[in-house]
């Protein structure tokens, strides 16, 4: 849900309204999935990501309005953290389903619609759009370096996804908005590890959705 307060003109939208929000945005993936990864150990059962975990940062968005009732979003955060686990092979030969930690930041640009008019003190709204992740700050687990792969480094690969969002909008006074809406996300991209002691292990077309909520105070240029 995204809870904001924005500075308003006397009308809920107008052309040209810049609004500005930033708050706090909870990130929940609800599915996490892979390819099998293929482990080079003899008689060891493929490994599939199975799970990210969630967390909280400040964020925000940048919209711009092209119409009273079409305008278009830029929404941000700051870098989102998030435990990866998996399932299969790896635990085996670990001992935790723990596969590594990794830093990631969706960039995400929307276009939104308000259906009623920008009089209305309740405005609800529907915004699809794309979504560029960038990922970084990436290691592997000490169960996994500490274990017979040896000492690891995975990189994860920066891909597009696509985003959708739906809100309710409520105009507090002449100043000030109350909203809150939800996102869906969709994150895709691909992974490598090189490992000391069995060479190089690749993980292909992860799949991860998430839901986010975002609880913010914003005004309106």
């Amino acid at each position: 849900m995204l809870l904001s307060f924005v500075s308003l003109t006397s009308n809920a939208n107008e052309k040209g309204d810049v609004v500005f929000r930033v708050g706090v945005v909870t990130v929940d993936p609800t599915s996490a999935s892979s390819d099998n990864i293929a482990i080079p150990v003899p008689d060891l059962p493929s490994s599939n990501v199975s799970s990210m975990s969630k967390d909280s940062v400040f964020g925000g968005a940048l919209s711009y309005m092209l119409t009273d009732s079409i305008g278009i979003e830029g929404l941000f955060s700051l870098p989102i953290e998030a435990d990866i686990k998996v399932s299969g092979g790896i635990p085996l030969v670990t001992g935790s389903d723990s596969f590594g930690t990794v830093d990631y930041l969706p960039s995400m640009v929307l276009l939104k619609y308000y259906p009623l008019s920008n009089g209305s003190q309740f405005q609800p709204y529907i915004a699809a759009g794309i979504n560029y992740t960038f990922f970084f700050n990436e290691r592997t687990s000490e169960a996994i370096n500490s274990s017979a792969t040896g000492t690891s480094n995975v990189s994860v690969d920066n891909n597009f996804g696509y985003v959708a969002k739906m809100g309710l909008d409520y105009q507090v006074n002449d100043k000030w908005l109350l909203s809150a809406s939800y996102i869906f996300v969709n994150l895709k991209s691909d992974a490598s590890v090189s490992t000391a002691n069995i060479g190089d292990i690749q993980i292909n077309n992860i799949d991860v959705d998430f839901n986010a909520f975002l609880f913010a105070i914003g005004t309106t240029f």
